[in-house]
């Protein structure tokens, strides 16, 4: 009995499961930027093997990362790594754990310096953790974090916590722990600030007391003023030189439906990091082929010219020439000068060098090492470095096909598996680079001026309130208005006092003879009804849904509202997106494909999604631009998002454009 129970552990197979560390906040240097580290599981997906996405944390933590559980680590950040897991992780790969890895990795120790959910703030000057805002190592009552703020010069110094929904009305609790040092009575509080989508509504919370020379607790019940949409946690403190430190931040929505209420302020406890992490320098003592190091070995060069690059034949990965981003680079090689005799190495991508020799790029590693017995290692190097549609392409390429090739050197699973990886992966279609285009300059179609005009407004106009309406009835009222500008420019929509103050300036300087408000939408869009042909409802479930409804409104004559909107005005719903498109992307290439001759071509906006709660569209639907917005390293996490891919569909739109046409707006939404 012990001799059968001795085999089949001997024997058992190795897990065909897949952990890719994907940690937020993360520093990503080198490695393969374009691939995302938080779509690999997707990916791998695709092809049939299952992966799980795990964080630093859980990396540091055998529970969640050991060879019982996986037979391959993906690690997607090139030469970056979380110092805190390089203990379980090297383990791992002791255990015979494989590594697909990219770059130069495990040369840059990194080391998480602020909290996950919180950002730094304030105004007068740049700011950022580590120097005003400190997360500290020590907090209140045993606690391992508290958050230090030193008010250096800008009017007010804090941080803030994520977004929350939040509606009219609605009341809250607020609380926290408070040390401070030279704070002055009623000048530096907690707070929840109140905004309504972007626009600043106020805010209301407890002080910190003077007094509070030992950790101090301070509370105070909010209610959430009219046209609240949206609500966050702020620590501001004003004091010139005053030292606050804040600990178990809470804010819970007071509802009798819940016998536990939920913070809704996050991580108000500052223990977990992950909102912005520090490259602690360069450290190749941990690639080494030793006690201490990952076994992984480093890179030499790059040399001073171009090097052209090659599939190697017969490479155990199967890629070709076409999967390569470019032909010549100046990477860093692979040494493999301090390992083993007994470990083999399989190039993958080479170097032609002048003199005829090559040199490997990306390799394949089978451990037969005391050390790492029985690992099997991916280096994909750095053929895949810039951030593309083509970078991605070849990145996707090679996680994939090295993620199957480990798992069959392992055994869990077989040449068939292999063979279906390799067939979904040869389906992916490289993506085009427009260049050497021919620049086809064409008139403008309304005269000379860079952007469109307008036709003169009517001299009496409606005047519609926003700032109460929900964000449905706000899209829904600038759809409108641009629909009837097209006629005559009739509609006046207030999104905040300084709508107020250009419809009174219009009519001093006498360019309308006066207004009449109207708070009957009903009767309103009843009245407009020729404008229109019907309602487009949006997919709120993606990022940037609501841009493709206002594009598709725009060149379809339609009205952009909810559907429940879309019954109380009566209006039918003649387009519903909702689920149609998997991401933003392949929406935009949708309208310009079967829209491409109703849009405008002299016409774009850079515009981010909330701008269409703002207002701010109107005159782009008018005039039948372009809107689009292309999302950035953070942003680029949201449902539907895919800045890579946004950014090919877009290359494909401007390059059946003419050149210098009028561009509103700019990128921009914050860092990243």
């Amino acid at each position: 009995m012990l001799a059968l129970m001795l085999m089949s552990m001997v024997t058992a197979p190795a897990p065909a499961e897949v952990a890719v560390l994907v940690e937020p906040g993360m520093v990503t240097y080198g490695g393969t930027p374009a691939l995302r580290a938080d779509r690999i599981p997707a990916l791998l997906a695709e092809c049939g093997i299952k992966a799980t996405a795990i964080d630093a944390q859980k990396a540091a933590n055998d529970g969640y990362l050991s060879t019982k559980l996986y037979s391959v680590l993906v690690m997607p950040y090139g030469n970056a790594f979380p110092l805190n897991a390089f203990e379980n992780l090297r383990a791992f790969h002791r255990a015979g754990g494989c590594l697909v890895m990219s770059s130069v990795p495990f040369c840059h120790p990194c080391a998480p310096v602020s909290p996950d959910g919180w950002s730094v703030n304030g105004t007068g000057i740049d700011l950022g953790w580590g120097d005003a805002v400190k997360w500290m190592e020590e907090g209140r009552a045993g606690s391992h974090r508290s958050v230090r703020i030193v008010h250096k010069g800008a009017a007010w110094t804090g941080i803030s916590g994520p977004t929350i929904l939040a509606k009219p009305g609605e009341k809250f609790h607020l609380s926290g722990w408070v040390r401070a040092q030279g704070v002055q009575a009623g000048k530096d509080s907690l707070f929840v600030r109140f905004w309504n989508t972007t626009t600043f509504l106020g805010q209301d919370g407890p002080s910190v007391p003077v007094n509070a020379t030992d950790w101090t607790y301070i509370e105070k019940e909010i209610t959430a003023p009219e046209h609240t949409t949206n609500i966050d946690v702020s620590v501001q403190i004003w004091t010139d030189g005053a030292t606050v430190d804040v600990d178990d931040l809470s804010l819970t929505r007071n509802d009798d439906t819940h016998n536990l209420p939920v913070n809704l302020a996050g991580n108000g406890g500052f223990e977990f990091g992950g909102g912005q992490w520090k490259d602690l320098g360069h450290k190749p003592e941990y690639t080494a082929h030793d006690d201490f190091g990952m076994g992984t070995g480093g890179f030499y060069g790059p040399g001073p010219t171009d090097l052209h690059l090659k599939a190697a034949e017969r490479n155990p990965l199967g890629i070709t020439d076409q999967m390569l981003t470019r032909g010549a680079l100046r990477p860093q090689l692979y040494d493999g000068s301090d390992s083993p005799l007994e470990d083999d190495v399989l190039p993958v991508i080479q170097t032609v060098e002048p003199d005829g020799m090559r040199r490997p790029v990306s390799a394949c590693i089978r451990h037969n090492c005391r050390e790492f017995n029985g690992a099997r290692d991916v280096w994909i190097g750095q053929v895949a470095t810039e951030y593309s549609g083509a970078d991605r392409y070849t990145a996707e390429q090679m996680v994939a096909r090295g993620v199957a090739w480990c798992l069959k050197e392992k055994g869990a699973i077989g040449a068939a598996d292999v063979a279906r990886v390799a067939k979904v992966m040869d389906a992916r279609v490289k993506p085009k680079v427009y260049e050497n285009l021919e620049i086809v300059d064409t008139p403008r179609p309304w005269g000379d001026t860079f952007y469109p005009k307008s036709k003169p407004p009517a001299r009496q106009l409606t005047v519609v309130d926003s700032r109460p309406l929900g964000l449905s009835e706000k899209v829904a009222l600038m759809s409108l208005q641009a629909l009837t500008s097209r006629d005559e420019p009739r509609i006046w929509l207030l999104f905040d006092d300084w709508d107020q103050r250009w419809l009174d300036w219009h009519k001093t300087k006498g360019y309308i003879d006066g207004y009449k408000v109207e708070t009957d939408l009903k009767a309103l869009f009843r009245r407009e009804g020729k404008a229109y042909r019907g309602v487009v409802v949006p997919d709120t479930g993606l990022y940037q849904g609501v841009l493709i409804a206002c594009d598709l409104a725009a060149v379809e004559d339609l009205i952009v509202a909810s559907p429940e909107l879309a019954k109380e005005l009566g209006i039918p719903v003649v387009e519903d997106l909702r689920g149609r498109f998997k991401t933003y992307a392949e929406g935009m290439d949708w309208l310009w494909t079967k829209y491409h001759d109703r849009f405008n071509h002299h016409l774009c906006a850079y515009a981010h999604p909330n701008t269409a709660y703002t207002g701010l569209l109107a005159y782009d639907m008018e005039m039948r631009g372009v809107i689009f917005w292309i999302s950035g390293e953070k942003d680029g996490g949201n449902p539907g998002a895919d800045p890579i891919a946004e950014m090919d569909v877009m290359s494909r739109i401007f390059s059946e454009m003419p050149p210098n046409i009028g561009m509103r707006g700019f990128p921009w939404a914050g860092e990243g």
